[in-house]
C-alpha cells in the first residue's frame, strides 16, 4: 500500500532525517534517510523509532514477527515487500 510507504516516510521526517515529500514512493532519498537512522547509535529512543517502523508494516500486514526495534533481515524483508506492493515492484530494494 502506497498509504504504508507514506506513513514511514511521515516517521522519518519526524525523526529529522528525512527532508523530502511524503510521496509513497520509497526511492533514493527514503533509502538514505533510513540509512541515516539506522547509523544513528543504538539507544533506547533509537530502539523506539525501530519499533514505530515495524508498527507501521505490522498493521498493514507486511511484518508478522514481535515488535522488537532491532532492524534486521526480516524487518528489511517487511519493508521490501511494501515497496514492491506499493510500486509494482517485483525486485527488492538494495539492502541498507
Amino acid at each position: 500500500m502506497k498509504s504504508t510507504i507514506v506513513n514511514l516516510q511521515s516517521l522519518l521526517f519526524k525523526y529529522g532525517v528525512y527532508k523530502g515529500k511524503s510521496d509513497g514512493i520509497f526511492g533514493p532519498i527514503s533509502e538514505a534517510s533510513l540509512a541515516v537512522l539506522l547509523a544513528m547509535p543504538n539507544t533506547p529512543l533509537k530502539v523506539e523509532q525501530v519499533k514505530a517502523f515495524q508498527q507501521i508494516l505490522s498493521s498493514d500486514g507486511y511484518y508478522t514477527s514481535k515488535v522488537d526495534g532491532i532492524f534486521g533481515g526480516i524487518t528489511r524483508s517487511a519493508l521490501d515487500k511494501a515497496i514492491s506492493i506499493s510500486t509494482n515492484q517485483t525486485a527488492p530494494m538494495k539492502q541498507v
